[in-house]
């Protein structure tokens, strides 16, 4: 309901051509839950959905993290991939990420 009241709030009639007059708890509708809090903190109904500051609080810290480990990969490709000519795996670039969130971030 808290999406349907926030998109009825924003006058989002994309989401809401998609959503008004269904159950999506009936349709089992999936999202992440980040997207989720991230799009009702955009509107009016900020603090009755997702916990407010506190875990606000939380989501930047969690983005900092991630946006640190992204910046390490991007290191990565950069000096190895863009100037050293190496040819490397996707999934390759996924261990590195992973590795980085593990040794600097476990607790995410």
């Amino acid at each position: 309901m808290k999406i349907k009241e926030c998109a009825f709030a924003k006058q989002d009639h994309t989401l809401l051509g998609k959503i008004d007059g269904v159950d999506l708890r009936a349709k089992e509708a999936r999202y992440h839950e980040s997207c989720r809090c991230d799009y009702i903190r955009q509107s009016e109904c900020q603090h009755r959905a997702c916990g407010g500051e506190e875990e606000s609080s939380s989501w930047n810290e969690t983005r900092s993290a991630y946006g640190a480990a992204f910046e390490f990969v991007y290191d990565y490709v950069s000096k190895k991939v863009m100037q050293g000519g190496k040819v490397v795996r996707m999934s390759m670039l996924h261990n590195i990420l992973q590795d980085y969130m593990q040794n600097h971030h476990p607790e995410l």
